[in-house]
């Protein structure tokens, strides 16, 4: 007999789920990714034990697009067998729009034959073995055969790469009837949306049975349903209230977030990452430790996504009332969700906080924001988001590296707090760029002349706490009624750059301001310059701590003595002020 270790890993899952700018696609093809790797391998183990082509299959784990499962058969061939059908029903399923690759590894000779004793056995250097073998395989992807290519072959109207296809017989039935007749696409985008519209099709039914509460059992159970069935389940778990009889929908596109919008006609695309996870990974030494480590990162971010819809995204009334969200991807330890600009920070910052009480305050994620107008390109946002979280992780590695150098000094270790949230925000004159637009707030920092000062317009990327500050000297200013032709004066003046002219006209503009208005902007500023003066310095402050000359902050970083250091959050608050829902403590919305 022979018992193998069987690796997945899904390619290209961006490319394939991000391949459209149009919302039911995305969605479409984030489901079906999902089911394939939660019930499609599974299935297929179980139905290839049913016909003895293997003995015994025990998941290990199976999301995330990853997963790997321990399999007992006669010969390797028929292991081999098992790994290539999943692969084939990656390529059939998704007409050929996305792939799977696998590893086998034998374990060691010395592996106990009972299974249960094997899962508690200490298998690091197999599974090392069987991570560096992925990542060689995925290094060296199989050629591409070319596509073939005529003048007269219509491409897809949706992702214009492919070439258009009849409808799929067999799927007529599945087609959304509101879709437009006059228009072709190819099998892949044609696969996305027969998807998309049976899930549309299922809400109603999968909220009415779990509203009823017919449908308990264990975490792990719950984690193995379709995407749309775990998010309904566990928002109807935690408390969320959806409205009878008629259930709420989804949003059929994203033109739709303009009716849910607060402000002006943005969307928010919160794109969140648990940090240091391949690490934490290789820590995990035995099969039972990885299954409990998958399932709980897995559990934590749906739990945490839950938390935020419940706090901050009520259903949206209307006929039919609509989800003003939605989720573009799930699982392992990442999501991707859109929601109105008004509330996208307040979401983020609430999953990020979230997830981290679920881990036990073991794990942690970093948080990526694009605040853009409704019609802006997707493809565009998501490369933005993208851009934006690798600047949040950066941030998160750096505050990892500077705790442990700490420790070392005072030999005292601590749980830092790693998770950093940073946004963007994409308005008409504004750089379509996270670091450009951070370089262009940013003075000083290469030093080429002598006492050159540093001048830093944003904190970005914010850890919890401050971010937290800052949202809730927004939440406060919305209800003094701010005037933004005042706020743009401070603006100008900020990005000056220097403790001259920024200084005088920013004291000159502050002065205008209403008191309430005032205060507002200037305890802002106070509150989260101590907040940085500590974090940079790691300890208590002393009585003239922060150093403020308004609008800047002195940061006494221990690193950089021979310079000045100045920051400022003002900008960061002036250009969130349009993108925090505008609601006082009273529930009243504020104009």
């Amino acid at each position: 007999m022979q018992r193998m270790l069987v690796s997945f890993d899904t390619d290209r899952i961006k490319g394939y789920v991000f391949g459209t700018d149009t919302l039911k696609e995305i969605r479409g093809a984030s489901s079906i990714l999902d089911r394939l790797n939660r019930e499609g391998m599974r299935n297929i183990a179980d139905d290839m034990k049913t016909k003895g082509v293997i003995l015994e299959c025990k998941t290990i784990y199976a999301n995330g697009g990853s997963g790997l499962f321990l399999v007992d058969a006669d010969q390797e061939e028929q292991i081999e067998a098992f790994a290539r059908r999943v692969q084939q029903t990656y390529t059939d399923d998704t007409q050929g729009g996305a792939s799977v690759t696998y590893v086998i590894q034998e374990l060691p000779k010395d592996a106990p034959q009972d299974k249960e004793v094997l899962k508690g056995h200490n298998l690091e250097e197999t599974l090392n073995l069987l991570r560096n073998r992925m990542r060689l395989h995925k290094d060296c992807p199989p050629e591409v055969i070319t596509l073939p290519s005529h003048p007269f072959m219509r491409p897809c109207d949706s992702c214009g790469i492919n070439y258009a296809e009849e409808v799929i017989e067999k799927k007529k039935k599945d087609r959304d009837p509101t879709d437009d007749p006059l228009k072709r696409y190819c099998a892949s985008c044609q696969t996305k949306q027969y998807e998309d519209y049976n899930i549309k099709k299922n809400i109603l039914p999968a909220t009415l049975r779990y509203q009823k509460g017919t449908y308990k059992h264990p975490e792990e159970a719950i984690m193995k349903e379709e995407l749309w069935k775990r998010i309904i389940y566990r928002l109807i778990e935690d408390g969320y209230v959806i409205p009878q009889p008629k259930v709420p929908e989804r949003p059929p596109d994203f033109n739709i977030f303009r009716q849910f919008s607060k402000s002006k006609e943005y969307i928010g695309l919160i794109y969140a990452d648990a940090n240091n996870m391949g690490t934490e990974v290789e820590k995990q030494e035995t099969l039972t430790q990885l299954q409990e480590f998958s399932l709980n990162i897995d559990s934590a971010i749906h739990r945490a996504m839950s938390a935020a819809i419940i706090e901050h995204l009520p259903v949206e009334p209307g006929n039919p009332p609509l989800f003003p969200f939605d989720i573009l991807l799930l699982g392992g330890d990442d999501i991707v969700m859109v929601t109105d600009a008004s509330r996208a920070m307040d979401v983020a910052l609430t999953i990020a906080t979230k997830f981290r009480e679920f881990t036990n305050k073991k794990y942690s994620l970093s948080v990526g924001v694009i605040l853009a107008p409704v019609k802006y390109p997707f493809s565009l946002l998501e490369d933005l988001a993208e851009e934006t979280l690798k600047a949040a992780k950066k941030a998160s590695a750096e505050a990892r590296t500077k705790a442990r150098a700490n420790a070392k000094k005072t030999g005292n270790e601590q749980n830092v707090d790693d998770t950093r949230i940073s946004f963007l925000v994409i308005a008409g004159g504004s750089v379509h760029s996270y670091k450009k637009t951070i370089n262009l707030l940013e003075k000083g920092t290469d030093h080429k002349e002598k006492d050159e000062k540093e001048f830093h317009a944003t904190l970005r990327p914010y850890d919890p706490a401050m971010l937290k500050q800052l949202l809730d000297a927004i939440h406060r200013a919305n209800t003094s009624g701010m005037n933004r032709s005042k706020l743009h004066q401070m603006r100008e003046a900020i990005l000056k750059m220097n403790v001259t002219t920024s200084v005088s006209e920013s004291l000159a503009t502050l002065r205008n301001w209403q008191p309430r208005q005032r205060d507002a902007v200037v305890n802002s500023l106070y509150e989260i310059g101590m907040s940085e003066t500590i974090r940079q310095t790691n300890q208590h402050p002393t009585i003239d701590f922060p150093r403020v000359t308004f609008p800047w902050f002195r940061d006494d970083d221990t690193d950089k003595q021979a310079y000045e250091i100045y920051r400022t959050s003002i900008l960061d608050f002036i250009e969130l002020y349009d993108f925090v829902y505008r609601e006082d403590r009273h529930g009243n919305h504020a104009n």
